[in-house]
């Protein structure tokens, strides 16, 4: 084998682990709370006094702004990333107004030492990322630090609060027109983009780096080495995407590089009306021949 086609079995090894990587955060099971109010401690972080006046701060905010804030503190991630968390819970919990989506979440997660603030999508402008990641850095982060997690959580809070009053356009009543299909679920959108590259681009590449390689065995390789990848961040899914990935990835190895056998083959007895099917690899990369 090849340099050359060695450093792109390896591109495709490594694109389509960090693929199934993604996904298996994106559809992991995780057992999301259920609200208790503004200020959720499901982690048993803030004291009493502070989970009661951030309750009152909070419940007067709303009823002025329109805007809601929720504060949830958990004790771990269950295995998947901060991110992916915050988004599964502003969407269970539908924070925000009904078709306004006017709502921003500070998470905090107690054995990762994690923080982030989710913010719909109205208010994207007022709470950008940046400022988001400096509230979470130079005002919560040095409180927590020391360990004084109830002024770290008021301060962040007061700093949303004041971060979104630079440009507050949210409206505090409830008759809102709309079918509380939040815009926010443009992350449906993100992974249909990220499907549609996978089926149209990446897996067609990998499939002709596969139907050219002599050992048709090489696929049920790349299915344990997807497998073990994901067996570091869960050890029940590892188990389980061996069982079904090490046989799917001989089965589609063997069957592209068949196809491309037979390809090769009518070409050589003259058939000039034959194709390759997309699936049994139609170039080797840019720039390349079929």
């Amino acid at each position: 084998m090849s340099k050359q086609k060695f450093r792109l079995i390896l591109l495709g090894i490594f694109t389509l682990v960090t693929i199934t990587v993604v996904s298996s955060r994106a559809f992991a099971v995780v057992d999301l709370p259920q609200p208790t109010g503004y200020v959720n401690d499901f982690a048993g972080m803030l004291s009493q006094q502070t989970k009661g006046e951030l309750e009152d701060k909070l419940k007067s905010y709303e009823q002025k702004s329109g805007n809601e804030i929720i504060v949830v503190t958990i004790p771990n991630l269950q295995g998947t990333t901060i991110e992916d968390f915050a988004v599964r819970l502003f969407e269970k919990w539908k924070i925000g107004k009904k078709g306004k989506d006017n709502g921003v979440l500070l998470l905090i997660t107690k054995k990762e030492h994690k923080m982030k603030i989710q913010v719909g999508y109205s208010l994207e402008p007022n709470l950008t990322a940046v400022e988001s990641y400096g509230i979470v850095k130079n005002i919560i982060a040095p409180e927590f630090k020391m360990r004084n997690f109830d002024a770290g959580v008021v301060s962040g809070v007061d700093a949303i609060i004041k971060a979104i009053a630079k440009k507050d356009i949210a409206v505090a009543d409830d008759n809102s027109s709309g079918d509380g299909f939040h815009i926010s679920n443009r992350n449906i959108i993100a992974f249909a983009k990220m499907g549609w590259v996978l089926l149209m681009v990446i897996l067609p590449w990998f499939a002709a780096v596969l139907a050219r390689t002599k050992n048709w065995w090489s696929g049920s390789i790349v299915g344990a080495v997807i497998s073990l990848t994901i067996m570091v961040f869960s050890i029940p899914a590892g188990i389980i995407a061996i069982a079904v990935l090490t046989p799917l990835g001989l089965l589609f190895d063997f069957a592209v590089s068949r196809a491309y056998e037979e390809h090769k083959q009518r070409l050589s007895r003259g058939d000039n009306d034959s194709y390759i099917p997309w699936w049994a690899g139609g170039s080797w990369g840019p720039g390349s021949g079929g």
